[in-house]
């Protein structure tokens, strides 16, 4: 549909069409990134609140929390460099999200463990593959 406006442009100078073609596209992927927002806004709500309700939302766990959305995928040693905490804490933090189901490990290892925000990464790539 995209060529055969850019035709009708080309052929009989009918701009009109090719305008309401590209209004309809923004329209779209302004509605597709407003529901993006609103369920990442969701997310974040709902994992606050729920550590709020395990009784871990200390000003550390939240700031944790929104650098999750700033880098979903971390290690341990780039969480204790980013909070300025020791490792052993940056470990006890990772640990609490990932009991909760926040985190997720991806590599299967011992050592040099990532852990990936995984409901916030499956919600930006929903519609991309």
């Amino acid at each position: 549909e995209y060529y055969d406006r850019l035709n009708l442009v080309r052929d009989k100078g009918d701009y009109e069409q090719w305008i309401i073609f590209f209004l309809k596209g923004v329209i779209w992927s302004s509605e597709s990134a407003l529901l993006t927002i609103k369920k990442i806004l969701n997310l974040a709500d709902s994992h606050r609140k729920l550590l709020i309700s395990k009784k871990i939302a200390t000003p550390l766990a939240i700031a944790f929390l929104e650098y999750l959305f700033e880098k979903p995928h971390v290690s341990i040693k780039n969480v204790s460099k980013y909070l300025d905490i020791s490792f052993q804490s940056a470990k006890t933090l990772i640990t609490q999200f990932s009991k909760l189901k926040i985190l997720k490990e991806i590599t299967g290892k011992k050592r040099d463990m990532r852990f990936s925000y995984w409901e916030y990464i499956t919600i930006l790539s929903e519609g991309t593959s």
